[in-house]
């Protein structure tokens, strides 16, 4: 027999006798060090596709593309007439996943709730920049305006948000760095409305915000909508960024990224959760597509904003899910599985210590293919090494491969609309949603 795999069962026999067999983890969570101790027994660890996932089969096109702290923010006053956004629907009709999940209602006890990672500058100032930043709020009357100020900018001098009203359809508000001040809505039925403000695009080739309160004008603040319960939290490249989505051909132009119909957002909103995204197209797990092992997505998964070197604090409500949607860009610049599994199992480990009872997704859905018999190593290893049974391989191939491809390659809306019904019904099976 193996001596490597005679160690192993030794290792792991001893393991489960220490824990009782529990569902708590057999050994504390890997240090950097350790990471190559697990390394080194992998070989050793079967790998089984678990038996309600799909099976495996050839990939798709590879992703490619360039490299509640909640407070009352109160203002007054509204911006000229003549500096009123047009409202471009934005909508794009798709098939909805079916479910049974129970809505949120109620009001939250704050005026403006903040959804996503937001830096607190004052009482009154927030900066932000991932996108899925959402920024809500209620008020009484027939009009209400925002305060953005563009920080910083990536090359373009305009930037995208989604805007709803009383959670109707959104529409399109274009931001100018020239303006700080914008018509949100006028002539509504007075009475009660919420606002729902969300940045569409990705942070690395977007604008940096600074959020300076609402503008009520006539109207008067009231309670923001409850924060849902639920809540998922994505850590991907551009495929999760949602790089091309809404493209009629290739190359890449900001105004057609469009972070709210993209896998993860649609999931969240079949299931009535919350989400936060921190995606950057072409970066990887362990290499990115500019040849770089640093400036990866881990990076950020302890940063308030891209831009700025701040740590979060993770004081915003704990995820129930963390979907881990990497590998894509990695295969792409021909990484040794070696690396890339040393480092989804730091990755992994650093979440798990985070986010101790969330269910941790892995997945390359819609993306590369030859990266899945590692990451199937990997939920392997954590199940098997520490008891860890919140982790499994979420495995999708297009029902439809029609109409599934945005710019270069990346999911369109249809595409990410496929994805994202599938991993509702795999979130639902595991969690019971």
């Amino acid at each position: 027999m193996n001596p490597h795999r005679i160690f192993f069962a030794l290792f792991l026999a001893f393991a489960l006798f220490l824990t009782g067999c529990t569902d708590t983890p057999a050994v504390s969570e890997p240090q950097t060090s350790d990471i190559s101790t697990m390394e080194s027994t992998s070989s050793s660890v079967t790998t089984t596709a678990n038996s309600t996932e799909a099976d495996k089969t050839n990939g798709t096109a590879p992703s490619v593309g360039n490299t509640t702290t909640a407070g009352t923010v109160v203002q007054t006053g509204f911006a000229d007439a003549t500096q009123t956004e047009s409202k471009a629907t934005t909508a794009t009709t798709t098939k909805r996943a079916t479910t049974t999940t129970k809505k949120t209602e109620g009001k939250s006890e704050n005026m403006v709730e903040f959804i996503g990672r937001f830096q607190k500058i004052s009482d009154t100032t927030y900066k932000f920049e991932w996108a899925g930043s959402t920024i809500t709020a209620g008020f009484t009357g027939t009009e209400i305006g925002i305060r953005l100020r563009t920080l910083k900018n990536a090359n373009h001098d305009k930037d995208y948000f989604n805007v709803s009203i009383d959670g109707g359809e959104s529409f399109l508000l274009v931001t100018d760095m020239s303006r700080v001040e914008y018509t949100l809505a006028t002539g509504l039925k007075d009475g009660y409305h919420t606002v729902r403000v969300t940045k569409r695009t990705e942070a690395q080739f977007s604008s940096q915000f600074q959020f300076e309160g609402f503008l009520y004008g006539s109207s008067q603040p009231a309670p923001a909508p409850a924060r849902k319960t639920r809540r998922i939290e994505i850590y991907g490249d551009s495929i999760s960024a949602g790089y091309g989505n809404e493209a009629k051909e290739n190359g890449f132009r900001l105004n057609e990224e469009n972070i709210d119909k993209t896998y993860g957002a649609l999931a969240a909103a079949a299931l009535d959760a919350e989400y936060t995204v921190i995606a950057l197209s072409g970066h990887g797990m362990y290499e990115s597509l500019s040849q770089s092992t640093t400036e990866v997505t881990p990076k950020y998964f302890d940063r308030i904003l891209h831009k700025n070197d701040v740590k979060y604090k993770f004081d915003q409500p704990a995820p129930d899910v963390v979907v881990i949607h990497l590998g894509t860009n990695d295969a792409n610049m021909g990484v040794s599985m070696a690396d890339y599994r040393k480092a989804y199992l730091r990755f992994v480990a650093n979440i798990r210590r985070q986010y101790p009872d969330a269910y941790i997704v892995c997945t390359t859905a819609g993306g590369n293919t030859t990266v899945w018999d590692t990451i199937d190593e990997v939920v392997n290893m954590r199940k098997q090494l520490y008891s860890d049974v919140k982790i499994g391989h979420f495995i999708y191939m297009y029902d439809d491969i029609a109409g599934t491809v945005g710019a270069d390659g990346h999911p369109s809306v249809y595409g990410h609309q496929q994805i994202g019904d599938a991993l509702t019904a795999y979130i639902q099976e595991k969690l019971g949603w």
